[in-house]
């Protein structure tokens, strides 16, 4: 009771049962009761009246998640890199992550023309950035340095993962550096010297952040090598790393790697990875779950005979809805499929669209999505698990590369020099 109005509360304690004999006994329950609803002259009975109060809860939760599909839908207009003078930026955004410990959204840009990879971040959920970190090489100019990929924990750290091209770290390498706190960058710490075409870096969901895992992988014309790093992050100093092993089919193999995804669970403490193909019917596409147990990581090959002719487009973690995802594609069609253990899949959906990219806030899955002719790509979400599709407001002029950052209430899809993110708040 709150200044006299009765205060209503509605949720999961509705059951589909039948209602228990008397007046007062048992639990609410969403099935009408037996009998008139309301005889007149006589009390609403305890059944009546909580049947009428869910059938009504079940209206505005109806609406609320018809708002909040209709908000989520609203994408601001691409946003450029900002250039304030201070560094070089290459005018690219190469990744994006949510920070939770300073709840920012960090960016990276690596640059082709210079010595340095900058960093932005955004305290305001994305309306303005600001550029303030760099870092720089101790080599000669860099012709090139290829961000691969970039995360950041629950510690405050965020570890970005680059092949550099002769400058920063003075050689020939792939490196990892740690951005520490709102100071900048540590040093470069090389990984290997070979110059990774593809790469992966995903902080650990489980426990109090401040260790992740680095993938990068190698190709050279139908075969690959790859290599994985447990990567621990060490202030103003380079990162530790020790060296993982991975298993067959990982280590190496025949595939042209288009991409590597990540999807982790927080509540499982575990992490899927994906290794996607570049050609439907010519490449294969694999999946991998990764575990920290308390004192070193497990890797499992997951088999999904339903992959086979297709490539991977992303994949995600629902832990609201406890079932991971898989968007594929077969060259004409995408497909989405959906499993509470990666053991079960169960085929959502069949598109005629393509697609790329996969995530989620909650349990609504969110990609971006093609028009038929493939010229524009929209951010998509769906709440259905993947029955319908709603294209957002903003629309890329070309086929963006597959990233979907996620932070609380928010997305944040990016391409080359175009950033794009969601106005909706409250989604959970």
């Amino acid at each position: 009771m709150s200044n006299g109005i009765p205060v209503l509360k509605f949720g999961s304690w509705a059951t589909e049962a039948t209602y228990a004999s008397g007046v007062s006994a048992g639990q609410p329950t969403k099935v009408p009761p037996t009998g008139d609803v309301w005889i007149p002259s006589t009390p609403v009975t305890a059944p009546q009246m909580n049947y009428l109060l869910n059938a009504d809860a079940q209206d505005h939760v109806a609406l609320l998640a018809l708002s909040v599909a209709q908000g989520f839908m609203n994408w601001a207009v691409g946003l450029a890199p900002p250039v304030d003078g201070t560094f070089v930026t290459s005018g690219q955004w190469d990744a994006v992550a949510y920070d939770s410990f300073y709840q920012r959204w960090v960016a990276i840009d690596g640059s082709p023309t210079s010595t340095q990879v900058c960093g932005y971040d955004s305290v305001d959920m994305g309306k303005t950035w600001v550029q303030h970190f760099a870092l720089t090489g101790v080599g000669g100019p860099s012709t090139n340095c290829n961000v691969l990929g970039f995360a950041a924990d629950i510690a405050g750290n965020a570890i970005v993962l680059f092949a550099d091209h002769a400058g920063l770290s003075g050689g020939t390498e792939t490196c990892l550096a740690n951005l520490y706190q709102q100071g900048g960058f540590s040093t470069p710490l090389p990984l290997a010297t070979s110059l990774a075409t593809n790469g992966l870096v995903f902080a650990e969901p489980t426990g109090t952040g401040a260790q992740f895992v680095a993938i990068s992988a190698t190709q050279s014309g139908g075969s690959f090598t790859a290599t994985a790093y447990k990567v621990v992050p060490n202030g103003i100093s380079n990162p530790t790393d020790t060296a993982l092993t991975l298993p067959a089919g990982w280590a190496s193999g025949t595939n042209h790697i288009g991409q590597f995804f990540s999807a982790p669970s927080v509540g499982l403490g575990e992490t899927l990875i994906a290794m996607a193909g570049a050609t439907p019917g010519t490449d294969t596409a694999q999946l991998l779950m990764v575990v920290w147990t308390g004192s070193a990581y497990t890797f499992t090959s997951e088999t999904f005979a339903a992959l086979s002719g297709q490539i991977i487009t992303g994949i995600a973690r629902s832990d609201a809805a406890g079932l991971w995802a898989v968007m594929a594609y077969d060259g004409t069609h995408s497909h989405l499929y959906t499993s509470p253990d990666l053991a079960t899949w169960t085929l959502q959906g069949t598109y005629s669209w393509q697609s790329t990219g996969l995530a989620s806030i909650g349990s609504t899955w969110i990609i971006l999505q093609a028009d038929p002719f493939n010229v524009t790509w929209r951010p998509a979400i769906s709440q259905d698990n993947g029955a319908t599709w709603h294209p957002g407001s903003f629309a890329f002029g070309s086929k963006p590369a597959a990233q979907i950052a996620v932070g609380p209430a928010q997305a944040m899809v990016f391409s080359g020099a175009l950033l794009s993110k969601s106005d909706i708040v409250g989604l959970t």
